[in-house]
This record gives structure tokens, sequence and C-alpha cells, in this order.
């Protein structure tokens, strides 16, 4: 009925195989050493299954989509933080760049009369 060969003995009265099952380590269910037996089995189970089941993971994550484009966007990002300091310095000198056009441009603007009158704007339009 599901229990152990021990609990079968006690249930049947049987002194001799009790006695030879006791003897042998035999246990009955609710027996602390007996669960602690069946958690290391149940362990010891699953950890089979998985290393069993590794060389096929393996396999389908080496050769997935994924993972190709995984290492891709990896080199890419490799390759974008080894140039970070040149898109830095090329940044910092096209903002000078701008800065330098805008300060001639604003002089440029200085040196023209501002309009005061919509007779000077009109003159002004070809």
């Amino acid at each position: 009925l599901g229990g152990t060969p021990l609990a079968d003995a006690i249930r049947h009265n049987n002194r001799v195989a009790r006695t030879m099952l006791e003897m042998a380590g035999g246990l009955v269910e609710g027996d602390p050493k007996l669960l602690n037996l069946q958690e290391a089995q149940a362990s010891r189970k699953k950890k089979e299954e998985k290393e069993a089941r590794y060389p096929k993971m393996m396999q389908l994550l080496t050769s997935c989509r994924e993972t190709a484009r995984l290492a891709q966007i990896n080199q890419l990002c490799q390759d974008l933080h080894e140039n970070i300091p040149l898109i830095c310095d090329a940044s910092e000198e096209l903002l000078l760049k701008m800065e330098k056009g805008l300060l001639q441009q604003h002089a440029q603007q200085q040196n023209q009369p501002t309009p005061h009158c919509p007779e000077q704007v009109i003159s002004r339009v070809p």
C-alpha cells in the first residue's frame, strides 16, 4: 500500500521480518532518517537529470540566433567602447567650430544697422 517493508512487517505482525529489517536499517514512513534519505535521493535524481540535459542545452544555446546576435552586440559594444575617446574629441571639436561660427555670425550681425522703422525694412527688400 505504498509503505516501507518495515511498515508492512509491523502491520502484519511478522517479528522475524521486522527484526531483520530493523537490523538492516529499515525505516518507516515519518522517520526523519527516511525523510532525509528521500530528499537526498530526489536531489541526486534532479542533479543527474540536469547533467544529462546539459550537452543538449549547450548545443541548442550555441546554435541559436539569439546567441549569434548577442555576440554581434557584444562586438559592437566593444568597438563603441574603444572609440568613445575619439567620439568625445570629435564632439568637442565640432562644438568649438559651431561656437566659433556663431560668434562670427553674431559679429557680422552687429556690423549691420538694425532697421528702426518700416521704411528702412521695405527699402532693404529687393
